[in-house]
C-alpha cells in the first residue's frame, strides 16, 4: 500500500494540472513539489480544484478511465437494482449488473484509488496551509479553503465507506501504508466531524462555481445523519456478524433529530428552488437552470483538453444513434420502476420512453439541437424497445466536439428535491408524520406540472400505510438513475426484497435469464450489500480484513 499511496500523490499532482489548465499559461517544464508548490492563496487553490476533479475523475495518464460519477459509479450504483437491470455490456460493467463482482473488479480498484487519492490531497493540503503566510485580504479565502477542504475529506470518507463499509481513516498528510481498517463508528465520527466544520465555516454561496458551500456541506451532513439512522432502524448488516461495519452504536433517533433542523434551513434559507421544469435538470446545455435546484454537481464541461467531461454514453442515455443523443444502453431500465408511476405524473414519460425515432423532428432548446423519442405504448408487451431517457445530450450537430461517449452535462449530486425527501424521512422518523406527507407531496407538485388538483390525485394514487415505503418508491420515481438507489435500498433493508421481487417476462429488457442471474446471486448473499475490499490492496496491505462472504 506504500507504493499506492505515492502514486496516489503523484497522481493527483498530475490531476491538478489537467484539472486547472485554464489556471495555468502552458505545460509545466518540471516536476512540482510539495516544497515548491504551496506558497501563495492561488498555488493552494489550484491544488484544491484538482482534488475536486477526482469527483469524476477524468483520465490522467490513462489511470482510471473516470470511475467515480463521470462513468464507474453510474454502474455500481444504479445497476442491479429495481430500477436497473443488464442488458448487454464489457466484463467491466456486467459484474454490476448481476451482482456477480468481486475484488478485482477495475472500477473497485480505481474507486478505492481515486477517492484516497483524494483524501490524500486535501490532507496534503491541510497540512501546507496553516504554514503559509498570507495577506490580510487573503485570509477569510485560506478559511474557507480550509472548511472546503474538509468538506471534501468528509464526503470521500463517506462514499468509501458507504461502499466498503469501515475503512483506513486518513487525517494526515502522510497516510500508515499498513493502516488497519476502522469502524463504521470511527470513520462517521470522522465524517460528521469534517461536515460539521464545513457547515459552520463555509459562505453562503462558494468563491468558485462548483465549489462546496455551507449548504452544500449541510446538505451531505444532514444526509449522512439520515443514511445512518436509517442504518440503524432497519438493522442493516447486523446479521453478517461482522463488527468493523455494525451500526449497533447509532442513536437513530438522535440522528434524524440533528438532520432535521439542517435540512429546514436549507429549504428555507439556501435560496434553492424545485424548477418549474422537470426535463431541465438533467439536459447537458440546461447548467443554468440545474444550478437553481441543484445544490451540488460532478462538473463537466467541453473542453475535451483537460477531459473535464461525463460519459452517459452506455447507461444514461436513451436507446439510438449517438447523432442523435443516443446511446447502446448496456443497462436498461426495469419494468416494476415503470409501474410505480402513476400516468398522470409527468416524470414517468421523460424518465422512460422508447427508443430514439428513426426520422426525428429536432427541437430547439436554447439554440442547441435536441431529438425526443417515442413515449411508451405497452410496456408488457414483448418488443418495445423501452429505455431510459432522463438525462438527454443534444445532436452532433450542436456539440462542440463529436465524441459520443463524453458529454459536457453535469450529474447532480444532490439536489432540493432530495433534501426535501429527506426532510420527510426526519420528519416522519421524529414522529410528525402529517409533516412528512406534506413534504413529500411538495416535491409531488411539479410531477404534477403544478397543478394542486393532480398533485392531490397523486397523494392519493401514491399513499401507501407504511410511509417508509412510499418515500422509498417517491425517491425512485423522483431521482432514479442519480446514483442514490443502491444506497437506498440497503440503508432500508430492501435490497434482497426488490431483488427478489423483479420478474421476468414482463417486457422484452426484463429477461429471464439476467433476472435469474442477478436473482441467484443476490439470494441467501446479503453480504453483497458491502463492496468487497479490492484484491489488490489487501494484497499490499495485510492488515484489510476483507468483508465477509468474499
Amino acid at each position: 500500500m506504500k507504493r499506492l499511496y505515492k502514486i496516489s500523490y503523484i497522481f493527483i499532482i498530475a490531476l491538478t494540472l489537467f484539472a486547472c489548465d485554464d489556471m495555468l499559461d502552458g505545460s509545466p517544464e518540471s516536476f512540482i513539489t510539495t516544497e515548491t508548490f504551496y506558497n501563495t492563496i492561488e498555488e493552494a487553490d489550484i491544488a484544491l480544484s484538482g482534488a475536486y476533479s477526482v469527483i469524476n475523475a477524468n483520465n490522467v495518464a490513462g489511470k482510471g478511465n473516470r470511475n467515480t460519477f463521470a462513468n464507474g459509479l453510474l454502474y455500481m450504483l444504479n445497476g442491479g437494482t429495481d430500477e436497473m437491470i443488464l442488458r448487454n455490456g464489457n466484463d467491466q460493467v456486467r459484474p454490476f449488473g448481476v451482482a456477480s463482482y468481486n475484488g478485482e473488479e477495475s472500477h473497485l480498484i480505481y474507486n478505492w484509488y481515486y477517492w484516497y487519492a483524494g483524501i490524500n490531497a486535501v490532507n496534503i493540503l491541510l497540512d501546507r496551509i496553516e504554514l503559509m503566510d498570507v495577506a490580510e485580504a487573503d485570509e477569510n479565502r485560506k478559511n474557507e479553503m480550509i472548511a472546503e477542504a474538509r468538506f471534501l475529506r468528509g464526503i470521500y470518507h463517506m462514499y468509501l465507506a458507504q461502499l466498503f463499509g469501515g475503512i483506513p481513516v486518513n487525517t494526515t498528510a502522510i497516510a500508515d501504508p499498513m493502516q488497519e481498517r476502522q469502524s463504521l463508528e470511527v470513520v462517521y465520527t470522522q465524517v460528521t466531524e469534517d461536515l460539521l466544520y464545513a457547515y459552520n465555516n463555509l459562505n453562503n454561496r462558494a468563491t468558485h462555481l462548483g465549489r462546496a458551500d455551507k449548504w452544500i456541506a449541510g446538505a451531505y451532513l444532514a444526509k449522512t445523519y439520515c443514511y445512518l439512522g436509517s442504518c440503524k432502524t432497519n438493522n442493516v448488516s447486523e446479521n453478517l456478524n461482522f463488527p468493523l461495519n455494525s451500526f449497533q452504536w447509532v442513536d437513530a433517533n438522535e440522528m434524524y433529530s440533528k438532520a432535521l433542523p439542517i435540512l429546514n434551513s436549507i429549504e428555507t434559507d439556501g435560496g434553492y428552488v424545485l424548477i418549474n421544469e422537470y426535463d431541465r435538470l438533467f439536459r447537458a446545455t440546461t447548467s443554468e437552470d440545474q444550478r437553481k435546484e441543484c445544490l451540488f454537481m460532478a462538473e463537466a464541461n467541453d473542453n475535451l483538453t483537460t477531459r473535464s467531461t461525463n460519459n452517459w454514453y452506455r447507461i444514461l442515455l436513451g436507446r439510438g444513434n449517438y447523432r442523435q443523443g443516443g446511446g447502446p444502453t448496456d443497462f436498461l431500465p426495469t419494468v416494476e420502476l415503470y409501474k410505480i408511476y402513476d400516468a398522470a405524473d409527468i416524470r414517468r414519460d421523460h424518465n422512460l420512453t422508447d427508443g430514439l425515432q428513426r426520422n426525428p423532428v429536432p427541437v430547439d432548446i436554447d439554440g442547441y439541437t435536441y431529438y425526443t423519442p417515442f413515449l411508451i405504448k405497452d410496456i408488457d408487451k414483448a418488443g418495445r424497445n423501452y429505455s431510459q431517457s432522463k438525462f438527454r445530450v443534444q445532436g452532433i450537430e450542436s456539440r462542440t466536439f463529436t465524441d459520443k461517449f463524453n458529454t459536457e452535462g453535469n450529474f447532480p449530486l444532490i439536489r432540493l428535491a432530495d433534501v426535501l425527501l429527506l426532510k420527510a424521512e426526519a420528519e416522519y422518523y421524529t414522529g410528525d408524520e402529517p409533516g412528512a406527507r406534506n413534504t413529500i407531496s411538495k416535491v409531488r407538485l411539479r410531477a404534477a406540472g403544478n397543478d394542486t388538483s393532480v398533485r392531490d390525485a397523486l397523494d392519493v394514487a401514491y399513499n401507501k400505510s407504511d410511509f417508509a415505503e412510499e418515500l422509498l418508491e417517491e425517491r425512485s420515481r423522483e431521482l432514479c438513475f442519480e446514483c442514490q438507489r443502491r444506497f437506498d435500498l440497503i440503508r432500508f433493508g430492501k435490497h434482497l426484497e426488490a431483488v427478489a421481487n423483479l420478474g421476468p417476462g414482463s417486457g422484452q429488457w426484463n429477461s429471464e435469464q439476467q433476472i435469474a442471474a442477478l436473482k441467484a446471486n443476490w439470494s441467501g448473499h446479503d453480504f453483497k450489500i458491502w463492496y468487497p475490499i479490492p484484491k489488490d490492496q489487501a494484497t499490499i496491505n495485510t492488515n484489510l480484513v476483507q468483508n465477509p462472504g468474499y
